[in-house]
């Protein structure tokens, strides 16, 4: 029996299924039993271990609990510990009983059992013995207590060490079930693989075998079907299958038959049609040639007005391709209007349609592109007639005008410009024939009255019959003709009202191709009220430099060549400049200039005659510590500079934004510091109570705790650095003598082994009158920082001295010293040279010495020590 490729099909899917069905039901069992063979293990096994972990971090938080009652003298604090050690053993409590139920093993229920009577024993001690002790705040008894053997203390480790003992048996007894149960999924896993394996190898070769069979047939048609395809239109499909594979073999046969007889039937029916197509093509390829060859664009209608043919420059101009444009009406592609108004101008074919004749375009007609272009053409539209003379369309050739418009736009652009050029001048403008000195062209401001054609230079601006022959005044005319180049002379013209005027006289020649003087261009600027203010600038100079002298801030001026030509008295006072420096450069009067880029900057003034400032100039060093303001213009062709000395506003400035930074700093630290001292304080009780409790520890226990020690009084001398910057209180000013300071500051504080302190303080010092415990604190920092800086050894030496009303005391250090860029921020706070410390100690002693009327310096060089000055004031001179 001949089976259908559907059926064949169905059968091969039905088999697979019930493979892959084996399969599934196989592993889907095999799932199963390792499924509940891991609850079983997870019930009896690993379950007990994690409650067990529970139970031993819970005896964990209440032993902890217990010696943190031990320690602390806050009843509220004790009420917490024992709510929690209460509750906390509750939950044992429960854990303990879940543990009795899961356990089958006798072994784990005996140690279960005596770790529970060790734990009762521990409760018991501690609710009957330790908490009454803890809240009687003996804390030696209970301590003490704690650490007996049988007490609370040994009990508890006892108790742990019977819990360590069941967790122990606990994970050997779940360690074996594991590995059972690991050989036990090993052999169904092999099992499993081996019929995974069966099924994919039955069901490989029975798919094999059934797609072979179909395969084959479908071959058989797909090469007769590439056969016919390459053109062998005899080939047959051989096909004995009894399927549809077969029909479709059959049909493919008949189709195969039936398209020859077509084939050749195409055959014929192409050659003629390529004989006719040929001569029209002929046609067409000399009417286009044609048609490309015209440089302007060219496009074609038919009798109704709808393109037919156009060329590339048509389509270049209109933004239509040629064969979108074939077959549209000619508005939509020569879409035209009126330059002027903007309207839609009569579409020239229907004219031409309508009146059989040719019909030029309208002057200022814009052609809009597709893409919005718009751009002006010109020309003409005519009649394509048929051979008995009848319009059968139009042709329509335009060109773009753009270029001829610019060029016509730009010379009357040119024109006008040049018009309004001669009437924007406001000073007399003309142009001369050096021949007869008759004016050709002149502005309004030259016409004194009506200008005939053949009025003269002379006669115009001198009232004189005749060419000027003054030696004082010469002729700009006669000039330009002897040197052929620009030139500019003085002299006196007279208005239309016959008064003088003093003018300045521009001459330009205009040569012929020969290079012959043929115009003179004259361009003339009434300078009589300049004369006048030259006449009173001269006097004022003598004026503005007495002022110069006597104002307070420093006028500098130097030449286009930036070399010293005039200061006042200010500035020789102020930057040591004297009449030697006249005529210096300005690098030499003003050293570091051009490292600053201060100089680039007065060249910028020079040459663009924009002014600059400098708010805060400090200058060269050989000036002395000063904070200049400088502003730099130009005055004419030369450089000004207006220097002020604000030395004193830039301390006051200082020291208030230093004031300002110090407060809000202080606010900061006020606040951290509060919330630092507790942390501290209980961190530093832990460890107390550690190396009591751990006495019998070992070395690297021991140096740890120390350590940390250590680090805690490091911490709570930061946080009280930062108190003291929150919360510096007023001085409580007294009398005090400078050695008992010093005294009482290396007794605190005494040198270390390698360190020599030399003391040199006068014994007829007068005392200060200041804060001896603030002034102290002070004293200790700069004697520490001392210290610090000779790691080495060195010598320190302590000195003072009387300077006018107050009282100079010196510290003087032989050590690493402060580099330059570190000096400048020293007092800041939170800077600090050092790898320890935060930066605090400083910024506090120059706020505790300010505090008592006092200042703070300091001087030091790298590698060569440093001087820290503290300058005091004596209580007569504030009385």
């Amino acid at each position: 029996m001949k089976l259908t490729l559907r059926t064949k099909l169905i059968g091969a899917f039905v088999i697979m299924l019930l493979l892959t069905s084996i399969v599934g039901f196989v592993g889907v069992f095999s799932s199963r039993i390792i499924e509940n063979h891991m609850e079983n293990i997870i019930e009896e096994d690993v379950q007990p271990a994690s409650i067990l972990g529970v139970v031993a971090r819970r005896v964990g938080f209440i032993h902890s609990n217990s010696l943190l009652h031990l320690i602390t003298t806050s009843i509220d604090d004790m009420n917490r510990y024992e709510s929690e050690i209460a509750d906390w053993a509750g939950r044992i409590n429960t854990n303990l009983d879940s543990l009795a139920n899961m356990f089958q093993d006798q072994a784990a229920l005996n140690k279960l059992a005596e770790f529970r009577a060790d734990w009762d024993t521990y409760l018991r001690i501690w609710n009957e013995q330790v908490v009454p002790l803890s809240r009687a705040n003996l804390d030696e008894e209970a301590f003490a207590l704690a650490r007996k053997g049988g007490a609370a203390g040994m009990v508890a480790h006892e108790a742990m060490y019977k819990l360590d003992e069941l967790h122990d048996t606990i994970i050997a007894t779940s360690d074996q079930s594991l590995i059972l149960s690991k050989r036990h999924f090993t052999k169904i896993q092999i099992i499993l693989l081996v019929i995974i394996l069966f099924a994919i190898i039955l069901g490989l070769v029975f798919g094999i075998k059934q797609s072979s069979r179909i395969a084959g047939a479908v071959n058989t048609v797909s090469k007769a079907a590439q056969l016919v395809a390459s053109g062998d239109l005899d080939q047959r499909a051989e096909v004995e299958t009894g399927d549809e594979i077969e029909s479709m073999a059959d049909s493919f046969n008949t189709m195969t038959c039936n398209l020859k007889i077509m084939v050749e039937e195409l055959r014929h029916e192409i050659t003629e049609r390529k004989r006719a197509e040929e001569g029209l093509r002929e046609n067409e390829r000399w009417l286009s040639t044609t048609l490309r060859s015209i440089g302007d664009a060219v496009i074609a209608t038919d009798a109704h007005g709808f393109v037919t043919l156009m060329n590339s420059v048509a389509g270049s101009l209109t933004g239509w391709d040629e064969a979108e444009a074939v077959g549209r009406p000619l508005e939509d592609v020569f879409n035209i209007i009126n330059e002027q108004t903007g309207q839609p101008v009569e579409n020239p074919a229907a004219r031409v349609l309508r009146e059989g004749f040719i019909v030029g375009l309208a002057n200022h007609t814009i052609l809009i592109a597709r893409d919005g272009t718009e751009r002006p053409v010109a020309d003409s539209g005519a009649p394509i007639r048929n051979e008995e003379g009848n319009v059968i369309g139009t042709v329509m050739v335009f060109r773009d005008i753009t270029e001829s418009k610019l060029a016509e736009e730009q010379i009357q652009q040119q024109k006008d410009f040049l018009d309004s050029v001669l009437k924007s001048l406001t000073h007399p403008f003309y142009v001369i024939d050096v021949n007869d000195y008759t004016i050709k062209l002149a502005n309004s401001a030259a016409m004194l009255g009506n200008l005939s054609e053949t009025a003269t230079c002379y006669a115009l601006t001198h009232n004189s019959d005749k060419p000027c022959e003054s030696a004082e005044h010469p002729c700009p005319l006669e000039e330009v003709k002897k040197t052929k180049k620009p030139v500019t002379v003085e002299h006196i013209h007279y208005d239309k009202n016959g008064n003088a005027r003093n003018v300045e006289v521009h001459g330009f020649p205009i040569l012929d191709s020969e290079g012959n003087v043929v115009w003179i261009i004259e361009y003339s600027f009434d300078i009589t009220e300049r004369k006048q203010a030259e006449k009173a600038l001269q006097e004022s100079e003598e004026k503005l430099s007495s002022f110069m002298n006597s104002a307070p801030d420093a006028f500098i001026l130097f030449n286009s060549e930036l070399n010293l030509i005039q200061f006042n008295a200010t500035t020789a006072e102020l930057l040591s400049f004297s009449a030697q420096d006249i005529g210096k450069s300005i690098l030499d009067v003003l050293p570091d200039l051009k490292e600053t880029g201060g100089y680039d900057k007065y060249l910028e003034v020079l040459k663009t005659g924009k002014s600059f400032s400098i708010v805060d100039l400090v200058p060269h060093p050989k000036f002395g510590d000063l904070h200049l303001t400088a502003r730099a213009f130009k005055v004419g062709e030369s450089l000004g500079l207006i220097i002020t000395d604000i030395t004193e506003l830039k301390q006051v400035e200082e020291k208030l934004i230093r004031n300002e930074k110090l407060a809000v700093l202080g606010q900061l630290s006020g606040g951290v510091g509060h919330e630092l001292r507790n942390p501290l304080g209980v961190i530093s009780n832990a460890v107390y109570f550690l190396q009591m409790t751990l006495s019998d520890a070992d070395e690297t226990t021991r140096e740890y705790l120390e350590i940390i020690s250590s680090e805690i009084r490091n911490s709570e001398k930061i946080v009280s650095d930062l108190l003291d910057l929150s919360r510096i209180k007023p001085a409580a000013r007294e009398r005090t003598a400078v050695s008992e300071l010093f005294d009482q500051v290396l007794e605190k504080q005494p040198p270390p082994e390698k360190v020599t302190v030399n003391t040199e303080i006068p014994s007829e010092l007068p005392p200060v009158f200041v804060d001896p415990r603030q002034i102290g604190q002070v004293l200790l920092n700069l004697v520490t920082n001392a210290y610090q800086a000779m790691p080495e050894g060195g010598i320190l030496t302590i000195g003072a001295e009387t300077e006018k009303e107050k009282v100079s005391l010196f510290l003087t250090d032989t050590g690493c010293g402060i580099s330059e860029k570190a000096i400048l921020k020293i007092f800041e706070p939170l800077f600090t040279t050092r790898a320890r410390g935060i930066g605090l100690g400083l910024a506090v002693s120059r706020n505790l010495v300010e505090v008592n009327g006092g200042i703070l310096e300091v001087r030091s060089e790298e590698g060569k020590g440093s001087t820290f000055t503290v300058i005091l004031p004596i209580k007569e001179a504030l009385s």
